[in-house]
Formats: C-alpha cells, structure tokens, sequence
C-alpha cells in the first residue's frame, strides 16, 4: 500500500509524471493501491486551484485513510504528522511512504520497515533500505539460520544476497530508464575472439596461374637447349679449321 502525502502528488501532476506506472515497476508488477490521509485532502483543498491538479488525482485514484491521533493523543495539524501517525512505531499496516519532505523521509529511515518514494527532478526513485532496515533483516536472517547447517547456512546467505544485488539492478535500470538515459551493455571480459582464430593455411594457386608458370619454365628450359646446341656446332666448326 503507497501511502502519498499532497507534495509528492502535486510534484507528480506538475510534471505530468505517470506516477501508477512508475511505482508498477519498481514493485515488479505486484498489486498495490493509493491511499492519502484524510488531513491532505483537506490541505489540498485549502490551497485551491494552484493545486487542483494533485486535489483530482487525490480524489479520483486514491483511497482516503483517517487520521489517528498522535503519540499525545491530539489529532494531527498537518499531514507530516498526520502519515507519521499511522505509520507508528512498527508500520502494522506495511505502508510505502511516497513524500517530497525531507524531514519526514529523516524520521522514517530511523525505523525499521518503512520503504520511502520520492521524485527526484522528473525521477521517480525507491530509497535503498535504511540501516535500521537492514538490522532488523539481519537480525530475522540469524533466527531463521539456528538449527541448519553450515551448508544450509551459506545457501541461504548467497540468496539473499542474489535477492540485493537483483533488486539493487532493477532499481537502478527503472531508474535510468525514467531518466530516458539508454543503459550502457556491460560487456563480457575475456580474451579477443578474433586472436582465438586459427590461422588459415595458404591456399594452392589457381589453375590457369599454375599453367601459367608451367609454360614459362618450359619456355626457359627450350632457350637453355637452343644456347646449348649452339656452342657444340661452334666448338664442332673450330676444331675441324684447327686439323
């Protein structure tokens, strides 16, 4: 369940962002619904046509939660209080904040459980777990690990660890891809393949150069003969002048 306060939604419709569809991808296509408290309507309305773009996405696409007294035991003044409120101590209801006040997303991370959305420029980004998040993980992780063994014990690490770095991959891609910044392909590291290539061996000439080269040593091989017919007459000639 997203639970969305006014100046998300209004950060959101004044950037013509398509806030259904973002959130659907960060959570992988699972099922969730909007909810607003009751207080951000009342805001919403309070501040009139500037706003009345958030006011009609409030009203048409989200479900309106009361507001429950604070720590005091006083309603809430403002939507601040109104979402920390409901969030409590422990998050029972496993609300996603999605805000744009920083003050809110400080007091938040403090606790355990509570996943945080907010807009950066026209981005839409999923905060990582905060450390008291991952504590109380780590924490689960070892009652689960007692009683299995050392082998169960490392196959139970190395998928949670795949379940981070897979989700870590997705927010960061879901990200880009919001950005419109095309992802940059990592390429596999490893030796050249055309370095791999066996050498070809040299192919035989082709047929008419080989008959080309046959008649020219033929040729040669006739003019040796004729040289050599010659000097026997010439040598034949001048010994029979010598008698």
């Amino acid at each position: 369940m997203q639970l969305l306060d006014g100046n998300f939604i209004h950060c959101a419709t004044s950037h013509k962002i398509d806030i259904w569809a973002r959130v659907q991808k960060h959570l992988g296509g699972e099922k969730f619904a909007f909810y607003v408290p009751k207080c951000v309507i009342t805001e919403l309305r309070a501040l009139g046509t500037a706003v009345e773009d958030a006011l009609d996405f409030a009203l048409t696409n989200c479900e309106v939660v009361e507001d429950l007294k604070g720590a005091e035991g006083a309603m809430p003044s403002s939507p601040t209080e109104a979402i920390k409120a409901l969030i409590g101590a422990s998050n029972p209801r496993k609300f996603l904040v999605a805000t744009q006040e920083s003050e809110l997303r400080d007091h938040l991370r403090r606790m355990a459980g509570v996943p945080l959305l907010h807009i950066q420029r026209t981005v839409l980004l999923m905060e990582a777990p905060s450390s008291s998040s991952r504590r109380t993980s780590d924490h689960e992780e070892a009652q689960k690990l007692k009683g299995v063994t050392a082998g169960e014990a490392v196959a139970i690490a190395l998928a949670a660890k795949l379940r981070l770095e897979a989700r870590a991959e997705k927010r960061r891609a879901d990200g880009a891809a919001s950005a419109g910044v095309p992802l940059r392909k990592v390429k596999a590291k490893g030796p050249n393949p055309l370095s791999c290539m066996k050498k070809k061996k040299a192919s035989a000439p082709p047929p008419l150069q080989r008959a080309g080269a046959a008649a020219g040593r033929g040729d040669d091989d006739d003019a040796d003969e004729k040289k050599r017919r010659r000097r026997r007459k010439k040598a034949k000639d001048g010994g029979g002048d010598r008698n």
